[in-house]
């Protein structure tokens, strides 16, 4: 006859007191702090939330429309609301805290899309990207966070530098906004604007020519139709 062999199974490990209760919450504790470190850091990075009013809210969506300076990302349209007033869309932005420092009175915003205009063709590069929101910081000056959009992107920004004239003539002509000035074949400025003159004999233009070319621009320096 063949023995039995008698298997013994082993006793499972109780723990009691304090280290029983540590090892069973000890995961969710540091899944909680690690979730709640998570919360806290994407608090502190959220930047300034800023108001844009548009005309309309054409080729912009919201979470995925950026805001640029210089072709770098520094913000986001987190949502488009209608004011009570139904003037146009109110376009809020949160922008990166590294940006805030352009948030000011002088500062400017303007929607970039693909446009064909005097001054040749622009925001190509939206075609496939989608349009975008473009700030220029202007001068400075104190803290702001509601603007008044433009309808069009300006035809210089505040970095560039140069010089405004103001020019005078009895008849229009082709010239207009964004008309460029041209000097031995180089583009060396744009027109800024038209307007009548105060007597209304006149029609006032504002050029303005791009440094270092505006040291040409001198007493006796004449200016006409090309």
């Amino acid at each position: 006859m063949t023995k039995e062999r008698k298997i013994e199974a082993h006793r499972p490990i109780i723990r009691r007191g304090v280290s029983g209760l540590m090892s069973i919450w000890i995961v969710p504790l540091i899944a909680v702090l690690i979730a709640g470190w998570l919360v806290v850091k994407t608090v502190n990075e959220k930047g300034t939330e800023i108001s844009v009013l548009l005309q309309s809210a054409k080729g912009l969506e919201t979470g995925k429309t950026a805001l640029k300076y210089k072709d770098v990302i520094i913000g986001v349209v987190e949502r488009i609301e209608i004011p009570d007033d139904d003037q146009g869309v109110s376009v809020i932005v949160s922008v990166n805290q590294n940006a805030e420092k352009y948030l000011t009175e002088t500062a400017t915003f303007w929607v970039v899309a693909p446009a064909i205009g005097l001054e040749g063709v622009s925001g190509l590069d939206t075609l496939l990207s989608g349009a975008y929101l473009e700030i220029d910081p202007g001068a400075g000056g104190d803290k702001e966070n509601d603007f008044i959009g433009l309808d069009r992107a300006p035809v210089i920004t505040s970095t560039t530098a140069g010089r405004q004239y103001l020019l005078r003539s009895n008849r229009l002509g082709n010239v207009s906004r964004g008309t460029p000035v041209i000097y031995k074949g180089i583009r060396v400025g744009k027109i800024l604007g038209r307007k009548l003159s105060e007597d209304r004999s006149q029609i006032e233009l504002i050029a303005f020519v791009e440094s270092p070319y505006d040291e040409l621009v001198q007493e006796g320096t004449k200016v006409w139709d090309a």
